[in-house]
């Protein structure tokens, strides 16, 4: 019998070292590394506890098994093969989350694509959910294999699966994408509700009845849990701070970005759905009729990118809401880079659905998704049955989103942006994620570089504002609009000089980093901005 045949109650009677051999010996795995750490006894991973190797004792082997799983995935497959399907998780849910939901929550399909993924990762994402749910609010789980290539993802997957009851294997006649993989899920599924996950997530207990409750109150409701991470390298199951909760937001560019909700619940209610003006697009759920009635996907986006935005404007501007839930918890493998290849035409296949996006949704804001994107309005195809939908729908306009959804999204209007350029030095500052400190590159305007300065006398770009708390350089946080140590001044000079501390930007000798140090009158001091009409 194999692990895999247990329901979570049968496995309690089990040991961990049983179900792990029973998983790797269907799998076929022969690996010589030892599945428990020798000093605690305990399987590896165990808890969601990262998992160390020590690659100076690999065998040649082990070394190109090691290799091999970081190049076809971007994570660490030699250690998640170490890990067996059923692996405890803590549970971090506030206290106020663990109560009664009642029996009368509408049952769901679980919806998992993928394509070409590793055995151990997507089945440890089944169990995950088959384990951790109650069997009775699961009507199903639908793989929807995208033509997938991988011998271990033929026969064996199909003869693994069929052991479990309510999973199935359907699969695509070519490469479809994402986008059009999902909409086939979503013709097969027989349940009220859609839960889509992606194939390399790990839930936790608890994570499914506040989705199902949420929309069962509002059919109109769409929900996502609480995104943790996985770490890639060692399977580490992240935590995460109650009082610091990120929502999901846009860039100009109309790529999508985390926002940081800080400080998000009154004082009597610790667990209240958070709105989200958007949403990261892997892991949510929402009622069949809806998804059906605002006209599912985009069905001529291709691959990946844009559709969820796509799908979150949709539901703000015709009548639902979307929402993250604290009680729910799901952690999630963010990969290195994506293995996916779309055979050489990525760039143009984003680009395309991302005017489709800003076409029909954005109304006049469009021309700042051109401007800010650097992106043209040509070969994206016919939008007029999706316009015709969106008025058959009478739905809000985008200025009513920003308004009443998004109202901390800054519009830049008519605000000139551009490289910030230094005089002495041929270089711009670089901006690439919050957190860290802004860099100095070669000026190619590529969306990194792109800022402009605020009527709040902040510098701000898509990824944040330049911050400056008194370390040596200034770096990447997220925008709060207070002035404060996000205020700068554009000089008659031309130096960035900041209020608080009376310092100013100062590019480094060899240009390759960015400080700030007492003003001085010298030209590593002084910078060009961009200008009006520019």
């Amino acid at each position: 019998m194999l692990g895999g045949d247990k329901t979570a109650e049968n496995q309690a009677s089990q040991s961990p070292e049983e179900i792990l051999r029973q998983d790797l010996l269907y799998l076929h795995v022969n690996h010589s590394l030892q599945f428990f750490d020798k000093p605690s006894g305990e399987y590896m991973g165990r808890n969601g506890r990262r998992v160390n190797v020590d690659k100076t004792k690999f065998s040649k082997e082990e070394q190109n098994e090691f290799t091999r799983g970081w190049s076809l995935n971007k994570f660490n497959q030699y250690v998640s093969d170490r890990i067996p399907m059923h692996r405890n998780l803590p549970d971090m849910r506030h206290r106020s989350c663990k109560k009664s939901f009642g029996e009368d929550l509408p049952q769901t399909s679980v919806i998992i694509c993928f394509v070409n993924e590793a055995m151990s990762v997507l089945l440890r994402t089944i169990h995950s959910v088959l384990d951790r749910s109650p069997s009775h609010l699961v009507r199903e789980i639908i793989l929807v294999d995208d033509f997938s290539d991988l011998p271990h993802l033929k026969q064996p997957l199909e003869d693994y699966v069929a052991r479990l009851g309510k999973v199935r294997v359907i699969r695509t006649e070519k490469r479809e994408g994402l986008i059009r993989a999902r909409l086939l899920g979503y013709s097969h599924a027989k349940a009220e509700t859609l839960t889509f996950l992606d194939s390399h997530v790990e839930v936790t207990d608890g994570w499914l009845e506040p989705l199902l409750d949420r929309v069962g109150q509002n059919w109109t409701n769409v929900v996502t849990p609480l995104i943790t991470s996985i770490n890639n390298a060692d399977f580490h199951f992240g935590r995460w701070s109650h009082n610091n909760i990120y929502v999901g937001g846009f860039a100009w560019n109309l790529l999508f970005i985390w926002d940081l909700f800080e400080n998000p619940f009154d004082a009597n209610n610790q667990i209240q759905p958070l709105r989200s003006p958007t949403m990261a697009g892997g892991l949510f759920t929402i009622h069949k009729d809806f998804f059906t009635r605002i006209g599912t996907y985009d069905p001529s986006l291709d691959f990946w990118g844009g559709e969820n935005l796509e799908l979150s404007f949709k539901i703000w501007m015709c009548g639902g809401s979307l929402e993250v839930l604290p009680c729910s918890i799901v952690g999630h493998i963010f990969r290195q880079s994506s293995p996916i290849t779309w055979e050489g035409k990525s760039f143009r296949v984003l680009s395309k659905n991302l005017i489709r996006v800003a076409e029909v949704w954005m109304d006049d804001y469009k021309d700042i998704f051109y401007r800010i994107s650097g992106r043209k309005p040509v070969d994206y195809g016919d939008v007029s049955e999706r316009k015709a939908l969106r008025d058959r729908l009478k739905c809000h306009s985008f200025e009513w989103y920003l308004r009443n959804v998004y109202p901390f999204r800054y519009i830049p209007a008519s605000t000139p942006i551009g490289v910030i350029q230094n005089k002495a030095v041929p270089k711009c500052i670089l901006g690439l994620t919050k957190g860290k400190a802004i860099a100095a590159s070669s000026c190619d305007s590529n969306r990194f570089q792109l800022f402009w300065l605020s009527q709040d006398s902040s510098i701000q770009s898509d990824i944040g504002c330049v911050d400056y708390s008194g370390q040596k350089q200034p770096v990447m946080l997220t925008c709060h609009h207070k002035r404060g140590n996000q205020e700068w001044q554009l000089r008659k000079d031309g130096s960035l000089y900041h209020v608080v501390s009376a310092k100013c930007m100062e590019m480094s000798v060899g240009g390759g980093s960015v400080e700030m140090l007492p003003c001085r009158d010298i030209e590593r001091q002084k910078w060009i901005l961009p200008k009006r009409g520019s």
